[in-house]
């Protein structure tokens, strides 16, 4: 039986201006719940706000297939991630590139990839690729 722990992460403040005001921030280990509290002396009913933690943003690449004409010039553009892309086109020329669009040529027909790589857009650092199909025809 595969059993899942969460750990509770919490962050105390305790600020006094005009009276004591204490802030609880606390968020589950794996980031999937976060929670705030806060009361004061004035008002000692408590407010609890449970929030979804911030959902990354995957990158992707349009068009995700189409067709080319053996020697026509085949382009992508990217959207999502951190806004920042590296593309990589084996066996096309150019085979690597960076920015939002990228357009490279083959030689040969067949079905190529080309693939495209960012960082998620949030604080993970994790990146993520994508492929997009190309069919290169006579």
């Amino acid at each position: 039986m595969n059993t899942r722990q969460t750990i509770l992460v919490s962050i105390l403040l305790l600020l006094v201006a005009g009276g004591a005001v204490w802030w609880y921030l606390g968020f589950s280990f794996d980031f999937s719940r976060f929670f705030a509290a806060s009361t004061d002396v004035a008002s000692p009913a408590a407010v609890v706000t449970t929030m979804a933690p911030p959902q990354s943003i995957v990158v992707s690449c349009a068009p995700e297939t189409q067709s080319v004409k053996l020697g026509a010039p085949v382009s992508v553009t990217a959207a999502g991630g951190d806004g920042s892309y590296e593309w990589f086109a084996p066996a096309g020329t150019p085979n690597t590139g960076s920015g939002n669009s990228f357009s490279t040529v083959y030689e040969g027909v067949g079905t190529k990839k080309i693939t495209v790589q960012s960082a998620r857009g949030d604080s993970s650092g994790n990146v993520d690729s994508v492929e997009c199909t190309v069919n290169i025809t006579p």
